[in-house]
């Protein structure tokens, strides 16, 4: 599985990079130079690309999940710099209903979880902006969230990240992620 999942995010990053979500123009301006050999921008400050942000679904066909007997299946985020011109759009929020299912947690656990009336997330990023071609290539870093976690935990780490001209890809570790906490509570 690890190799499995190593190509399928080295395949994802290649995609990103090489070919992006859309297109930069040559008139596309950057408000500073990205960190370099001619800029050394603050690093606590957030860096001249506004950041999308799209997810996928990989299916590992060779692996059969115990509980549904499908194909495994696992989520990916990714975070990328994005045009200029998606600094004015709406950006995203995470929401529980959005990422969490009731098939998954059972009707249960979900019912308490929207009714808890927990906020949404509000993030810089836009869902699905266009790539900013112009100015990459840009460097790949991988984010692995620790033990019951999820791949968007630390959207603070990773917008950052890319808004200074990284591409940060994080998958959900299958059966180790919160919703297994909520579902099944603690296993150590």
């Amino acid at each position: 599985m690890k190799n499995s999942l190593l190509v399928s995010l080295g395949l994802l990053a290649l995609v990103l990079i090489l070919t992006g979500c859309g297109g930069s123009s040559e008139n596309d301006y950057l408000p500073f130079l990205p960190a370099g050999p001619k800029a050394a921008p603050d690093p606590m400050l957030a860096g001249p690309f506004p950041v999308g942000v799209v997810t996928y679904e990989f299916v590992d066909e060779s692996r059969i999940d115990s509980e549904t007997g499908q194909p495994r299946s696992f989520l990916v985020e990714a975070w990328y710099p994005a045009v200029q011109e998606s600094r004015d759009l709406t950006k995203w929020t995470y929401e529980v209903d959005w990422e969490a299912s009731p098939d998954y947690l059972g009707d249960d656990y979900y019912q308490r979880l929207v009714n808890a009336g927990l906020p949404g997330m509000e993030t810089k990023a836009v869902r699905d902006a266009d790539i900013d071609n112009l100015h990459g290539p840009y460097p790949l870093v991988l984010f692995s969230h620790g033990s019951y976690g999820i791949r968007w935990q630390s959207v603070f780490y990773t917008l950052h990240l890319a808004s200074h001209g990284y591409v940060v890809v994080s998958a959900d570790h299958t059966g180790n992620t919160v919703w297994e906490l909520i579902r099944d509570g603690f296993d150590d």
